[in-house]
Order: C-alpha cells, then sequence, then structure tokens
C-alpha cells in the first residue's frame, strides 16, 4: 500500500510480508558464515514502512535534483512469526548537471547538451538493526552489480551496512554514454569505518527502446567483474 502525501514530494508505502524459509544443502554460500544455515530457517513476519521524499525534476529528460529513502522493518511474532528485531536505513541519491560548471570551460553545447548533460550521480546508503546477528535471509548484503560491483553478490553481510555509489555519466552520443564510477561499502555485525571494500571501473549506457542497455566493468581488490543489464544502478 501506498500514497502520496498532500505535498506532492512526500509518500508513504506499506509493505506486510510473510515468509517461510528453509535451507538445505548449504556449503560455503555466504562467506565468513557457518555452513550450516538450518538454524536460521522458518516463519517471518514483518510490517516495512518506507518514507520518500522525491526532489527530482519531473519535466527533465534526464535524472536531476535527488531522492530521500528512510525505511523501518519490524519483524513480529504474532500469527506464527518466529523473529523479533527491527531493520533501519536511510539513503540518498542525488542528481547533479554539470554542464553550468563547465560553462565557458569547455564546448558543453556539443555532445552535452541541456537535455543529456554531463552529470554527476550518486548513492549514500546506512543501515542497521536491533539485533547484532539477525537471520541470514534478512541480514544486509553487498556485491554484485547493483551494490559492490567489483565482488560476488552476497559477499559482505551482516546486521550493519554502509556504502557509497558515485558516478560521471559521460555522454559521447545522442543515444550512448560512458560511464566512471567508484563504490564503498561493507556490511558486518558491527561497524568498522575502516574496515571498507571498494572497487571502480567503468561502464556503457546505450539507449534502446526497452531501455538503457548498461555494461559495466568493476575491478575489486582481488579480481574483475563485468556486468549486463537494463537500467541504472540508481
Amino acid at each position: 500500500m501506498g500514497k502520496k502525501f498532500s505535498n506532492e514530494d512526500w509518500s508513504w508505502y506499506l509493505t506486510l510480508r510473510h515468509e517461510d524459509v528453509k535451507y538445505s544443502d548449504m556449503h560455503n554460500a555466504i562467506p565468513g558464515y557457518i555452513d550450516d544455515l538450518t538454524p536460521w530457517g522458518g516463519v517471518n513476519q514483518t510490517i516495512e514502512l518506507q518514507l520518500t521524499w522525491d526532489k527530482r525534476d519531473e519535466y527533465a529528460s534526464y535524472p536531476s535534483g535527488f531522492v530521500w529513502d528512510t525505511n523501518l522493518e519490524q519483524a513480529v511474532q504474532t500469527l506464527g512469526g518466529e523473529y523479533s528485531y527491527l531493520k533501519y536505513w536511510t539513503q540518498a541519491r542525488i542528481y547533479a548537471s554539470l554542464n553550468g560548471i563547465l560553462a565557458g570551460l569547455a564546448d558543453t553545447n556539443g555532445t552535452w547538451t541541456d537535455d543529456n548533460p554531463l552529470l554527476f550521480a550518486a548513492r549514500l546508503r546506512i543501515g542497521s538493526a536491533t539485533e547484532d546477528e539477525l537471520p541470514s535471509f534478512a541480514r544486509y548484503s553487498l556485491g554484485g552489480m547493483n551494490t559492490l560491483r567489483g565482488y560476488n553478490s552476497r559477499s559482505f553481510e551482516g546486521s550493519n551496512m554502509y556504502m557509497g555509489n558515485f558516478e560521471l555519466r559521460v555522454p559521447v552520443a545522442e543515444a550512448v554514454s560512458i560511464v566512471g564510477f567508484y563504490d564503498i561499502g561493507n556490511a558486518d555485525e558491527k561497524f568498522d569505518w575502516s574496515n571498507y571494500h571498494d572497487d571502480y571501473g567503468l561502464g556503457v549506457r546505450v539507449k534502446t527502446p526497452f531501455g538503457n542497455l548498461r555494461i559495466d566493468y568493476a575491478k575489486g581488490e582481488d579480481e574483475n567483474r563485468t556486468y549486463f543489464g537494463f537500467g541504472e544502478m540508481f
């Protein structure tokens, strides 16, 4: 369920979720955790509330402005629920055209037009929980094409998380852009700002009738990874 407030910039979404989780034949699926995840199976029932403040320019042909999301997820032990915890996270997404800054320093009226500018995009997210160790299916998870691109999916998990994604989106043709990016963050049982993981790389975006075709090549700490998909990461 969801609705916008009388102020159209604000909206709320309420989600009720029932999960029945079972594990079998698990071995080294999540680095750093025990092989036997069966203690974390069972029934989980949650009530999730998300508040969104969306100040993007709805008339712009590209993302412009910022979005702020805050999420509360309460697990309840009613009607058979087996877990009780509160997860909470907040994130900001920022989109800023750099054409005005570069005016007079570079020719922005060629490839970098008002409708297709040189764009800086950033996403900052932080989250925590009331329990030091959440069930495996409820942990914060980083790694993969939508969080830390230089690592396997679910490489880092825990009850606490912080992450930053930064992109410079550079149009090189009307339908093609090159993206330079940097990702940083970690998920663990405790907050440790000095223990982070990062990656950097290059991507290509091609506008198609089905949405942006996305190709990213990322260099992590131990390996390089390539991803294919549709749409921007954020």
